[in-house]
């Protein structure tokens, strides 16, 4: 018997975004190219440490590259090292801070990856 059931998810947002125009700290690469978003990747704890997490980084800018895309952002908390690793095992950069609409924590660690 095969069991089927969703163990992760995130999604690719293809449209920019305001809380992304305000950098502190630091500064995008590419600034006035267009890029996509990684946001709300999670997976189930069960699965934690099996390497989800990074298949759907992959499989997110593969969509991504696909329709064009070679500039992708991401931003997570300061205290979300599992996210930040991901992230920079795939070749993402730290770029600065961005403060955004979270009432638990709004300042965000900022990442950037620029593809050819």
């Amino acid at each position: 018997m095969i069991i089927k059931k969703i163990i992760g998810t995130a999604t690719l947002q293809l449209t920019s975004e305001q809380t992304y125009e305000e950098i502190k700290d630091g500064s995008w690469l590419k600034p006035n190219e267009p890029y996509a978003i990684i946001h709300r990747l999670a997976v189930l704890p069960s699965h934690n440490g099996q390497g989800f997490g990074k298949y759907l980084f992959s499989n997110l800018l593969t969509v991504g590259y696909l329709q064009g895309v070679r500039n992708f952002r991401y931003d997570t908390h300061y205290k979300n090292i599992p996210v930040q690793k991901i992230g920079q095992d795939i070749g993402f950069i730290k770029r600065g801070t961005i403060y955004i609409d979270d009432k638990i924590d709004n300042k965000h660690m900022e990442f950037e990856l620029n593809l050819k």
